[in-house]
């Protein structure tokens, strides 16, 4: 049975970071899904032999070639290199291997497609101002291997002080422009990408 497909993002013209609700120093980075671009000692790389035959696939529904990739992945480490305020990390800690076993059974139980949480990085800074986040998040929303680069949200404490969510036209709550936190739950596990965004 062939998954449903997992819509991609919009991407923001400009970031207008929102120090009330949004951290300018606390950034999430999501990748583009089936480049399978990996964090090693500090630098992001992309090796053509590693992609998979459902990589492949990703990358052709994104129209995105693998010189493509390649060149964007060297833009975004030249990128970030001039912000050398931002440190990068993995967004999720625990073991890659573990991770990909974790979505390729929640997918198997679902049927539909999930966000690679191996494609989530966190840039956190001490010291940057909110207008550098904001110029650096617009770079880096431009790269082609970048689905989406936004500041982090801020929770909010629960309870009549909370701001409320607006309505659609069918009555659902949801949040404008935000997008709401992805996770998997499958027969081995679950991960959630604290901060990372699902797009539904």
């Amino acid at each position: 049975m062939p998954k449903k497909e997992r819509p991609a993002p919009g991407k923001p013209m400009k970031t207008k970071i929102r120090p009330d609700d949004e951290y300018g120093d606390g950034l999430i980075l999501k990748l583009r899904e089936g480049t399978r671009v990996r964090l090693r000692a500090g630098t992001f790389h992309f090796d053509s032999r590693s992609l998979r035959g459902m990589d492949r696939n990703l990358l052709r529904r994104a129209k995105l070639e693998d010189h493509e990739a390649e060149e964007s992945v060297a833009a975004l480490n030249a990128l970030l290199a001039r912000h050398p305020r931002y440190r990068v990390d993995r967004l999720l800690q625990r073991d890659e291997d573990v991770l990909e076993a974790e979505k390729a059974a929640a997918e198997e139980s679902r049927a539909e497609e999930i966000g690679d949480p191996n494609l989530y990085y966190a840039l956190a800074s001490e010291d940057a101002a909110v207008a550098e986040a904001e110029r650096l998040l617009d770079a880096l929303n431009r790269l082609a291997v970048v689905e989406l680069a936004y500041p982090q949200p801020k929770s909010r404490p629960a309870g009549p002080s909370r701001r409320p969510r607006r309505r659609t036209s069918r009555g659902r709550s949801r949040t404008s422009g935000r997008h709401r936190a992805e996770s998997t739950r499958g027969t081995r596990g679950r991960y959630r990408a604290a901060g990372a965004r699902a797009f539904g």
